[in-house]
């Protein structure tokens, strides 16, 4: 499994040798998704991004309300397309937001890295998530992030790198918010690179799978 909390779901079902599930995480390409460390240090207004579906399960909603109540100089890239999105602009409208907000829709995949590395931190108020790639691709590139105890990123957001905040909770997503870019100086992206390094990199995790699979290998020749 994925995460912790996917490993939890799966031995509920009670399915045969399900007590025996091994946790191994999704990696990213160091390679591609790295820090810019020539960006200059974050200064308002802050630049807030968000990637994927947009839809109420990735809490664009919650996000949108939760950006309306912050009280300090910032803007919002909200990258990914939906048929939802026409509602969401409405939406942001409607909270007298979006002058602040800038959609992206989809974009090539060369384009992510360069996207997280101009931004400041990265917000996605998701309502689930087995594991979130997108989470750890801002990681990989230094940013914190803000996250929701959604399932999978209560395996890799930690004080260092982000805050866990309720699912579907604007107020607490907001303060989240504020508290993070005023207080941006506190999260350093060379930690945050370091840890995505020894946890979620393509060696790191490709080394787990290998030793995984081989012991597979080893117990069925063991049984024929």
């Amino acid at each position: 499994a994925v995460s912790t909390s996917l490993a939890n779901r799966l031995k509920e079902l009670n399915l045969p040798n399900s007590r025996n599930i091994k946790v191994i995480p999704n990696f990213i390409d160091e390679s591609i998704f790295k820090p810019d460390f020539s960006k200059s240090k974050p200064c308002p207004p802050y630049n807030f991004i968000s990637v994927g579906w947009p839809s109420a399960e990735k809490g664009t909603g919650i996000l949108l309300e939760a950006f309306s109540k912050l009280d300090i100089p910032a803007t919002l890239t909200i990258v990914g397309n939906s048929p939802q999105i026409d509602k969401f602009k409405k939406l942001a409208d409607t909270l007298k937001i979006k002058d602040k907000i800038v959609w992206l829709g989809n974009v090539p995949r060369a384009t992510m890295p360069s996207l997280f590395q101009s931004a400041d931190i990265f917000v996605l108020p998701s309502q689930y998530e087995t594991f979130g790639i997108s989470y750890l691709e801002a990681i990989a590139c230094g940013k914190p992030v803000i996250a929701t105890t959604c399932g999978g990123p209560e395996d890799f957001v930690n004080s260092s790198n982000g805050l866990l905040v309720a699912v579907d909770d604007a107020n607490d997503l907001a303060f989240a918010m504020h508290q993070m870019a005023t207080n941006i100086h506190l999260y350093d992206s060379t930690i945050i690179r370091n840890y995505f390094l020894a946890n979620f990199s393509s060696k790191i995790v490709v080394d787990k799978l290998d030793i995984w699979y081989h012991s597979g290998l080893n117990t069925n020749e063991r049984t024929d």
